[in-house]
């Protein structure tokens, strides 16, 4: 009896664990407002972590959001298919993903970045130096088709 209850919790663990992933679907959320912004899609390419903008919230239908007055590569790009999250590099531990950086089209400025996973949500963290910013994104439900 004790040998089942003891492979039913590491099944338990395991898919819990297992069922965490950075990959998908992310809702932006304002650190300031509180107020949903965008949808991100996390994903992996030759083993880096990349993130581009797959829809704005409070934008009007067929409206085009250009990124003006941004650097490059973004400059004069619609917001919309935006690659925000550039080449990330997990690390070591496992724990999180950090370095070569994020790009804010609200801000228009690059910054180093870490993103990681805490309670299903995902923690991004913007920073320059010591001075950083982190926003909780909330992980969007698949659906069904």
């Amino acid at each position: 009896m004790n040998k089942l209850f003891l492979i039913g919790l590491i099944v338990l663990f395991s898919s819990t664990v297992f069922s965490q992933s950075i990959v998908g679907n992310w809702k932006t959320v304002d650190h300031e407002t509180g107020k949903t912004e965008s949808v991100v899609k996390l994903y992996i390419k030759d083993n880096k972590l990349y993130g581009k903008i797959i829809k704005l919230y409070n934008s009007k239908p067929g409206e085009k959001k250009i990124c003006t007055n941004c650097p490059k590569p973004w400059n004069g790009k619609p917001i919309l298919g935006l690659t925000i999250i550039n080449g990330l590099h997990k690390q070591k531990d496992g724990t999180c993903y950090k370095d070569d950086g994020i790009f804010s089209p609200k801000k228009k400025k690059c910054y180093d970045c870490k993103i990681w996973l805490e309670n299903n949500n995902l923690y991004v963290r913007g920073y320059i130096g010591f001075i950083y910013k982190t926003q909780k994104w909330i992980k969007e439900p698949k659906k069904n088709i």
